[in-house]
């Protein structure tokens, strides 16, 4: 399956291949023995845009997924 975006009056090297926008992410988790809950902000509004020609590489810690 193929899908292209047709952009007037722009170069397909200046359209996104990927754009991120406000992107946040939290968990809650519950404490072993006390059951109390707590939450872990693991990404508060983040923005990504990757372009055409561009190498991106995303590392984090070991075990991290």
């Amino acid at each position: 399956m193929s899908m292209e975006t047709h952009v007037p009056n722009a170069r397909r090297e200046d359209t996104p291949l990927i754009e991120i926008r406000g992107l946040s992410k939290e968990y809650t988790l519950r404490r072993a023995f006390t059951r109390e809950k707590f939450t872990i902000h693991a990404a508060e509004n983040v923005n990504l845009t990757i372009r055409r020609g561009i190498t991106l590489g995303l590392l984090g810690e070991s075990g991290a997924g």
